[in-house]
């Protein structure tokens, strides 16, 4: 067997989308540490806008699980019917329009020499439709006969030759394959279906796609019931090109979503790492932007289209040595806080809630604001994506010099643009671990397939990317929609930075843009930080909105 000197960062070229760079008082009781082993401490703390009561009391959510093993093949490999890992989901229930299916497999055993093993889905029966629509009929070097992979010991990429097929809840390859892999070293599959919910669009490869669940997988717009669902996975290495005889076991988590109506609220463990800003927000000013901080994550994921709220934020500070040890990280040493969330949170707050590391900075990307686990996270605690990271820069009691409130948050007339930024971070990353992608990559050929996000293509001459200033040239449209942002936009001047932040017209206005804007303090706008209505049901089928 040959070792496969796999580089994570270009399983992220494969979905670009994977990383995302973004540039973003009240009395507290002191409890005693919920765990061992990490200097823990709780705190109660009420936030402006939290609620208990914007949870939606119709809302369950179920979660089972099945364990099961199987051949493990390495990256090269064909993946024939025998390799497959197959389970049965039992599906009486009626989930409602906005009910959901999240499937999270992760890998339980690992045979040596091997470090990971992941878990990739490869087909979902609902009895009638095939949802994923891999091609593995095992003839003409598909996915079966060939592999999913094209690799060697320096470089793998997705095989030309395994495809996708229309209707399928993923619009591409390379949609499916970041459900598959994550962003960080051994974080789970985690697939929810639907994936998508309009009408109107073109069948793939149009950028301006149907919903294959509307046209034709929905049954009176609601998941099949009353039938048993057949999921599929194989477990594959990432670390040899070929394997033989080794095997491994697996576990999926079956999460099932009963919903009949748009909204819900969801909850937050917000965790402090690091004297820094655990000592800010002990402060009035410190305490002041952090409730400013949820106060603005609020509002821009509460966005009308969306309705979703939060409905309780629970407070911890991760302090003492191994806190501070924590505190500045690398990118990649995310999975550790990701997973340490099993060890020191209540098991309360499992399924249920988003774990948010505010942590000083990370060290190997000094201009990253925040990085979410995944592109959609499990809806579970504990594992190597279970949450989201936040960068404070050590500024949290010291942002917004200039707000002299003596309220519990601060206006945004008083507030400084880098602390906007902040705000809008935490809820563009909380977007992508409910399940969107940027509306377009830095290289400008990838997109996220939402139907009313438009696309920028444009390049400013010379440049290898795309940037708000060439997408602000650009003249594509939001399907369905004559103008541009030029046109719908009075007054218009990019190169000032003056555009309308209420036009969805104006790509760079969505939340989930690729990087910061442009906010300007004397005008207080810029960064409109739009959610759009397929966007925001797309993110209430995520089993945490309750």
């Amino acid at each position: 067997m040959m070792a496969l000197a796999w580089q994570r960062n270009r399983a992220w070229g494969l979905m670009a989308a994977a990383l995302a760079l973004a540039m973003g008082p009240g009395c507290a009781k002191e409890e005693a540490p919920v765990a061992t082993g990490y200097t823990i401490t709780t705190r109660q703390v009420d936030f402006t806008g939290v609620s208990s009561a914007n949870h939606d009391a119709s809302v369950t959510v179920s979660t089972s699980t099945q364990s099961a093993s199987g051949p493990v093949v390495g990256l090269a490999q064909a993946i024939p019917a025998s390799s497959e890992v197959t389970f049965t989901i039992p599906m009486q229930e009626d989930l409602g329009e906005y009910g959901s299916l999240t499937l999270v497999g992760k890998a339980t055993s690992v045979p040596t020499p091997l470090s990971a093993v992941y878990p990739f889905l490869v087909s979902l029966s609902d009895g009638t439709n095939e949802l994923i629509n891999l091609a593995r009929n095992g003839t003409g070097g598909d996915c079966r006969e060939a592999g999913i992979f094209v690799a060697t010991e320096e470089v793998a990429d997705l095989s030309p030759a395994c495809v996708l097929s229309w209707p399928s809840a993923y619009v591409d390859m390379s949609q499916w394959f970041i459900h598959q892999y994550g962003v960080l070293e051994r974080s789970p599959s985690v697939n929810t279906f639907p994936s998508c919910n309009w009408t109107g669009g073109s069948a793939p490869p149009s950028t301006d796609p149907a919903c294959a669940f509307n046209s034709h997988f929905l049954v009176d717009g609601k998941l099949r019931s009353g039938v048993s669902y057949t999921a599929k996975y194989v477990l594959i290495s990432d670390e040899y090109l070929s394997l033989s005889g080794k095997t491994a076991s697996m576990e999926l988590a079956v999460v099932k979503k009963v919903d009949a109506t748009l909204g819900g609220a969801i909850d937050l463990n917000l965790i402090l790492v690091g004297s820094s800003n655990i000592q800010a927000s002990r402060t009035s000013k410190g305490m002041q932007n952090l409730n400013t901080l949820v106060s603005a994550f609020s509002d821009l994921l509460g966005q009308d289209g969306t309705g979703v709220r939060l409905g309780a934020v629970h407070l911890y500070e991760w302090g003492g040595d191994d806190g501070e040890a924590h505190a500045v990280i690398t990118t990649a040493q995310g999975s550790e806080l990701f997973e340490a969330g099993a060890t020191f949170l209540p098991s309360a707050t499992n399924g249920r809630t988003v774990n948010v590391f505010l942590i000083r900075e990370f060290s190997d990307y000094n201009s990253v604001l925040g990085l979410s686990g995944a592109i959609l996270g499990p809806p579970l605690n504990g594992l190597p994506a279970s949450g989201v990271l936040v960068a404070s820069f050590g500024k949290l009691g010291t942002y917004n010099p200039e707000c002299v409130s003596s309220g519990a948050t601060c206006p945004l007339s008083e507030q400084e643009a880098d602390f906007v930024d902040l705000g809008a971070t935490v809820a563009h990353e909380m977007g992508h671990y409910l399940g969107l992608n940027h509306p377009s990559e830095g290289s400008g050929t990838r997109h996220d397939f939402v139907l009313d996000t438009p696309i920028c293509t444009n390049k400013s001459e010379g440049a290898s990317s795309i940037s708000i200033t060439s997408c602000s040239q650009d003249t594509n449209r939001i399907s369905g929609n004559p103008q541009t942002c030029a046109e719908a936009c009075p007054g218009y001047n990019p190169s000032s930075h003056v555009f309308c932040p209420t036009r969805p017209e104006c790509q760079f206005n969505h939340l989930m843009w690729r990087s910061s804007k442009y906010f300007s303090e004397t005008t207080l706008t810029g960064d409109g930080n739009l959610v759009s209505t397929q966007s925001g049901r797309k993110l209430n089928y995520n089993p945490l909105i309750q």
